[in-house]
């Protein structure tokens, strides 16, 4: 079920990494699309059709989408529904919206439970941009299905109602492998907003994304995992790596350089409001700058629980608990928290062994 903004700002405030296949598992000759949105749109229709397929696209080509295909949930978007078992192989190609004067806002993909599969390989999706009521400027797991990305980019996209600039995963599953998320924009979840759903992150950035209000990079709540991921230069007023309300997992990743604008409990690198927990996990260089701001690393909430195993939580800075600032229980096993400005953790004693 969709988090309204409301529930979001109220909340805001208060394990074994499986392999991706990067084709469906039903298996299908491939189809190849000539260079052209027309034939792209027509065969995604054929494959709903024909129970999935494998679109491979023209090597190196441009599919700029210049208008609405369909409002099938309310909102609009640029390219057929995915309601099956689609793979779509780019080969270095490129699906944007047009940003052309005059050009309707639309996303690139909604995917449809109980069968929509998309898997996204060798492709960049950028310059999607929803309606002011809308989600999930790039791709919408509309209440569910599943997503792969593998060794792609989403890019330039814009979630405009409560989330999901990049990916908006609404009770899906999401897997992304050796892929980058940048420069995407929403109110929650720049680069990704995940609503009880699940997601998996290995080997992949998400890099440069915005949110006006929380989660620049990720917005979650579900079960979110990130293998050797960085997660950095992103921006929002709260939580501007990570705003996280999940089981959340860090395994040998990075959480740096991002930047929260908002004064009060601004947890610049990340807002845990679940589990989370971290190993051999770098948490460096977040600012939170506001005057009163706390949490420049870490911002843990009442009555959670973060662990953090051999990670280092470094160089961070706020007004107060320029690594953590603690609200709940901070477990530090192995883990230095150090060179922090103005102190290392607070309130002072909150978190044993620092």
């Amino acid at each position: 079920m969709r988090i309204t903004p409301v529930l979001r700002a109220f909340v805001s405030t208060s394990l074994a990494v499986a392999g991706l296949a990067a084709v469906p598992s039903t298996a299908h000759a491939a189809t190849f699309v000539t260079c052209s949105p027309t034939a792209l749109i027509t065969a995604i229709t054929n494959a709903n059709i024909a129970g999935g397929d494998n679109l491979v696209l023209s090597p190196g080509c441009t599919y700029t989408l210049t208008g609405v295909d369909n409002s099938d949930s309310g909102s609009a978007n640029g390219l057929p529904v995915i309601k099956k078992d689609i793979a779509i192989t780019g080969n270095g190609s490129i699906i944007e919206r047009s940003t052309a004067a005059g050009t309707p806002d639309f996303r690139i993909f909604q995917v449809d439970p109980p069968d929509g599969k998309l898997t996204l390989v060798d492709l960049t999706v950028r310059n999607g941009h929803t309606s002011p009521s809308a989600v999930g400027g790039g791709v919408w797991l509309h209440g569910g299905g599943t997503l792969r990305v593998v060794n792609s980019t989403i890019t330039g996209n814009v979630g405009s109602d409560s989330g999901g600039g990049g990916i908006d995963n609404d009770e899906g599953s999401v897997s992304v492998q050796s892929s980058t998320l940048s420069g995407n924009t929403s109110p929650f979840g720049g680069g990704m907003d995940m609503d009880s759903g699940t997601a998996t992150f290995i080997n992949s950035r998400v890099v440069n994304n915005t949110a006006t209000s929380s989660g620049g990079g990720i917005w979650g709540s579900g079960t979110l995992t990130l293998s050797n991921t960085e997660v950095s230069g992103n921006t929002a007023a709260v939580g501007a790596g990570i705003t996280s309300f999940a089981t959340t997992n860090l395994l040998s990743s990075s959480v740096d350089h991002n930047t929260a604008t908002a004064s009060g409990d601004a947890g610049a690198g990340i807002v845990n409001g679940g589990t989370l927990t971290t190993s051999s996990t770098q948490i460096v260089n977040n600012t939170a700058g506001a005057a009163g701001s706390r949490g420049g690393g870490l911002l843990n909430q009442i009555g959670r629980t973060a662990n953090l195993q051999s990670t280092t939580v470094s160089g961070n800075q706020a007004g107060d608990g320029g690594g953590i600032f603690n609200r709940g229980t901070v477990n530090l096993v192995a883990s230095s928290v150090f060179g922090n400005t103005p102190n290392q953790c607070a309130p002072p004693g909150s978190v044993p062994g620092c």
